[in-house]
């Protein structure tokens, strides 16, 4: 027959080793994650990073422009 404590003792057992299976597969997910967005894109031999980053600083410089125009006067 078990007792309450060697029930509770089981219990946090299997609860640790769940806590550890969980890290594992954030793990898993955050490196597959990471590669996706690291490893160059067929055809631009460029990271989705990079291809981000050029693109923001294109349309930010085309903003600044814009902003740099005199405005139209009435």
């Amino acid at each position: 027959m078990t007792t309450h404590s060697q029930m509770k003792k089981t219990y946090r057992v299997r609860l640790d080793r769940a806590r550890g299976a969980t890290v594992v597969e954030y793990l898993i997910g955050l490196i597959a994650i990471v590669s996706v967005l690291l490893i160059p894109v067929p055809g631009k031999n460029k990271s989705v990073v990079v291809l981000l980053e050029e693109a923001i600083k294109k349309e930010h410089s085309a903003y600044i422009y814009a902003q740099s125009l005199p405005s139209p006067k009435k």
